[in-house]
């Protein structure tokens, strides 16, 4: 009987044994998931920041987009009909006014692009286009 008695204390210590184990083990587990939790909150965090300061620099780019916008209107393409109206009103172009840009086009902008001190290649370029407006308006 004691032996019984023995061998069922044994049992019983052995299983609160094991179940203190799983606790712990658990306890462990739940304490790294919590570390992890942590970590991923701080990562959250920065990110949040990052987004912030990205919408500030979209902002900023947007403010100014809208500036070069304007700037930009002034040297936007002009047809070969306003090309050929800003040249014969400049002295340059004695041509039609038709929309053709032929060879006495070609030759009216670079002898505007002469007299402007621009590289005279006969194309209509961002700085003719923005010098030739002014006869436009």
């Amino acid at each position: 009987m004691r032996i019984r008695i023995i061998a069922g204390v044994l049992v019983a210590l052995t299983l609160v044994g094991c179940a203190t184990t799983k606790r712990s083990g658990l306890n462990q587990q739940v304490e790294q998931l919590q570390m992890q939790v942590g970590e991923l909150e701080t990562q959250v965090q920065a990110k949040d920041e990052e987004i912030k300061y990205l919408e500030g620099e979209l902002e900023k780019t947007r403010a100014e987009g809208s500036k070069e916008t304007a700037d930009a209107s002034s040297s936007r393409r002009l047809t070969s009909r306003q090309v050929q109206t800003a040249l014969k009103r400049a002295g340059f172009y004695n041509g039609p006014i038709d929309g053709q840009f032929g060879k006495k086009t070609k030759k009216a902008v670079r002898d505007f692009q002469k007299a402007n001190g621009l590289s005279a290649d006969g194309i209509a370029g961002k700085k003719t286009r923005s010098l030739l407006r002014q006869y436009l308006d």
